[in-house]
């Protein structure tokens, strides 16, 4: 052990504070702001280029808002797990089990965040379009590098927590040894 081991501890720590702090500030602002966003600019937003004469019902406008609100939701709960992770850190237990599984349902929230987002387009100008008229209907795909990127970021999270898993097996069992 060297002298500059406790003060790096002493550093993650309170970076872990911080973050977690971040965090937990940021899973209610990301959902709160998209909310404020749709409520302000109202149905015009979630309308825009659609068709001449194209008038979507209240319940379409709720469903297409829902889809629209759902990635925000799971960001904001893939934030909170992450907050959860970065608490057993700033508590110093850096090879806990609790750490590991928090941070495999971060990882879980974000893949379903993300996918939410790729899914989020198509599903709201279909609820949106269901009710034109014959050939006005839209079926839009939009592919684009955020979502997808937040799969793969996911998902190598995920991995990372099964190798977190891992280490604190063996943390453990090393303990009952020495």
């Amino acid at each position: 052990m060297t002298c500059a081991e406790p003060l790096a501890d002493t550093r993650l720590k309170r970076r872990s504070r911080v973050a977690a702090l971040v965090c937990l500030v940021m899973a209610f602002l990301l959902p709160a702001s998209v909310a404020a966003v749709l409520a302000y600019a109202g149905p015009g937003a979630l309308v825009s280029g659609s068709p001449s004469g194209f008038d979507p019902t209240r319940l379409a406008l709720f469903l297409a808002g829902l889809a629209g609100f759902a990635p925000a939701l799971l960001a904001g709960a893939a934030l909170l797990s992450a907050r959860a992770c970065l608490e057993v850190f700033a508590a110093g237990r850096w090879f806990e089990p609790d750490a590991a599984a928090a941070l495999r349902r971060m990882a879980a929230r974000m893949i379903a965040a993300a996918a939410a987002a790729l899914v989020a387009p198509t599903a709201i100008w279909l609820i949106l379009s269901a009710g034109a008229p014959e050939g006005e209907r839209m079926l839009v795909v939009e592919i684009g590098s955020g979502p997808l990127l937040g799969v793969v970021l996911g998902a190598a999270v995920w991995l990372i927590s099964d190798v977190m898993a891992r280490a604190a097996e063996l943390a453990a069992d090393h303990a009952e040894i020495v």
